[in-house]
């Protein structure tokens, strides 16, 4: 790599360029004179291109050229530095490209120096739980490449939370339930997926932060909490972290039904994991490198072949039959709870038209009371409700059907379905969700008397 060093020759003789300035970039020290900063920011304009744009000029003044333009913009930020006879229209404008970050990509300079959240130091994870994550990476995998496979691994081995989902996630999780998680109960919310990506990051070497709200941009997150614990079970969580230039944004379960808890399990293209660097070509090289992983994955496991060529008469079929046929597909793909309904909630536009959708059939997830697991207080339920002419005929036509988180397809009556909402053994996990027809009158006016066995 070339340096940059002693090829500037002073251009001026402001007293200003006599001042040293000094910094602390990702933990370095540094004194650096004004008057090093003021010729690489007084540079022909093709020269000043050229050092910024050339990767093989790695330093700048014996300094690595991110962090030398992290000091040249640091110190046009302070205020007496702008206001002064250093501050040229030219170093000016130079200052506004840098902060772009195209030329140079310094965003990730002084980012996640440490782990401030130590939540991710009170859990215990099960090493059998480890193990399936972690069992097949290539040992000749980057840092970088780890931890996107580790990620991408997270999110095929869990899947959600039930329980907390069909109670709307409106109660705290507490960090004591990731000792429950094993082989056998691998359900999880965003708040156990974050610390324990954060745990395995640490484990790494990588450092984090935890967050503990909803993004308002992609680049700008609020929320971080330094007192995780306290935040910790209560505002949706996600993790971003740092590894070199990259700066990433962590969020497997922003869409609960559409993220990449199922897409992973589909090999469908992930949304959840982001490089959020301003910098183009960082975002394309970190595109690269996920593809390239994810091709890794790929290759460990075939998923099975789905026979599509039902799509060719799928006019043909009856209501019932593409549901069958839904429901044959996430067995084969071995999805079940969450994973298979999301399954379904996204499918269900491929096997029937808008209006087949509006008029014919009508897919909703309730909330059982009365769940299989004697351990949970309640379950999710997917209730999905016919009618070969047209819901708003209102001629009491409906075949309802009940398709259990094992998958199972049970029919219901009218009646015993009603029954069960006005008892309080069913419910609408929201006020939103009330649209099964002919049971949205009852769903949130009714006395419960329902008392598990």
């Amino acid at each position: 790599m070339m340096h940059i060093d002693g090829l500037f020759k002073p251009k001026n003789n402001l007293d200003i360029l006599k001042n040293e300035y000094s910094i602390n970039i990702d933990n370095i020290e540094y004194t650096i004179p004004v008057a090093d900063m003021f010729d690489f920011m007084t540079l022909p304009d093709d020269e000043f291109k050229k050092v910024c744009t050339d990767k093989q000029i790695s330093k700048v003044h014996n300094i690595p050229k991110e962090h030398f333009a992290f000091a040249c913009v640091n110190y046009m930020s302070e205020k007496n530095n702008r206001d002064s006879r250093f501050a040229t229209p030219q170093i000016c404008r130079r200052f506004k490209i840098l902060l772009h970050y195209e030329l140079i990509d310094f965003e990730a300079v002084n980012h996640d120096l440490e782990i401030v959240d130590k939540v991710y130091n009170k859990i215990e994870l099960s090493n059998e739980v480890k193990e399936m994550i972690i069992k097949n990476k290539p040992s000749e995998l980057s840092l970088l490449e780890t931890a996107i496979y580790i990620y991408i691994k997270m999110c095929q081995t869990f899947t959600y939370d039930r329980e907390f989902f069909s109670q709307n996630q409106t109660y705290k999780k507490e960090l004591s339930y990731i000792t429950t998680i094993s082989p056998n109960n691998l359900e999880v919310t965003c708040f156990e997926f974050a610390v324990i990506y954060g745990q395995l990051l640490a484990n790494i070497g990588i450092n984090f932060r935890s967050y503990y709200g909803k993004k308002q941009r992609i680049y700008e997150l609020r929320s971080i909490m330094d007192n995780g614990e306290k935040e910790y079970g209560q505002k949706h969580a996600f993790t971003e972290f740092r590894v070199g230039k990259f700066l990433i944004d962590a969020d497997a379960m922003e869409s609960i039904l559409e993220g990449d808890l199922i897409d992973s399990k589909l090999y469908l293209p992930l949304n959840g994991l982001q490089c959020i660097n301003s910098n183009r070509e960082t975002q394309e090289e970190f595109e690269q490198t996920l593809n390239k992983v994810y091709t890794i994955i790929k290759s460990e496991k075939k998923l099975p072949q789905i026979d599509k060529s039902y799509l060719e008469h799928i006019e043909d079929l009856s209501y019932l039959n593409r549901i069958n046929i839904l429901q044959k597909q996430i067995n084969l793909l071995n999805l079940k709870g969450l994973d298979a309904y999301s399954y379904i909630v996204n499918m269900k536009r491929k096997l029937y038209t808008e209006e087949e959708l509006k008029s014919n059939l009508n897919i909703r997830i309730i909330r059982t009371n009365n769940p299989e697991d004697i351990n949970k207080n309640a379950d999710v339920l997917m209730i999905i409700t016919i009618n070969k002419r047209d819901f708003e005929l209102n001629d009491f036509n409906n075949e309802y059907y009940i398709l259990t988180p094992e998958n199972e397809l049970i029919p219901i009556t009218y009646e015993k379905l009603k029954s069960k909402f006005i008892n309080g053994e069913f419910e609408y996990i929201s006020i939103t969700d009330a649209t099964i027809p002919d049971i949205t009158s009852i769903s949130h006016n009714f006395v419960k008397t329902f008392k598990r066995k």
